[in-house]
């Protein structure tokens, strides 16, 4: 099983990620393991957003489908309604 995640910092900046180790990626996110972008924005990095597949081709797919622009206002959307109550 593959999971496509969406995390959110405090800043209200977003990072897409898949994985098959769903719960040891996020925790190396939260502690600062990586040397990209989470370390550099800073967390904590809750989970807004999952998605799981049988597949890490499929789980791939959806994750470069959001990091473009209808995939990326999509998610803006989901975590608007989620966290913020707009409509």
């Amino acid at each position: 099983m593959y999971i496509v995640y969406v995390i959110s910092n405090p800043q209200d900046k977003i990072y897409v990620g898949q994985t098959d180790d769903f719960e040891q990626r996020l925790t190396n996110h939260n502690l600062g393991c990586f040397l990209g972008y989470t370390a550099r924005m800073g967390g904590p990095w809750p989970v807004v957003y999952t998605e799981e597949y049988q597949s890490r081709s499929d789980a791939l797919k959806r994750e470069k489908y959001f990091k473009q622009g209808a995939g990326h206002r999509y998610l803006k959307e989901i975590i608007d309604k989620k966290y913020r109550g707009v409509a």
